[in-house]
């Protein structure tokens, strides 16, 4: 799975269903994939809750994330 910009989309094993807890060093290596405003879960992709009370892209109820050293498309070093 891609963003729609081509990065690489990953999960964190830490986390639970519908809740992230990647939170300070953490989440700036693996970047949450925070939801706009306006977004509503669709199909399998469904919107975690953050401690900072953001909304957090999830697939299956697992928060998404992108990996900071990945720098191209199609980079999967996370």
């Amino acid at each position: 799975m891609t963003t729609p910009q081509g990065a690489t989309v990953y999960i964190f094993d830490k986390d639970q269903i519908g809740k992230s807890n990647c939170y300070a060093e953490c989440a700036t290596q693996w970047l949450p994939m925070i939801a706009g405003g306006g977004a509503y879960p669709y199909g399998r992709m469904s919107l975690a809750s953050r401690d900072d009370g953001q909304r957090q892209w999830a697939y299956d109820g697992r928060p998404l994330y992108t990996y900071a050293e990945d720098e191209m498309h199609g980079d999967v070093k996370g």
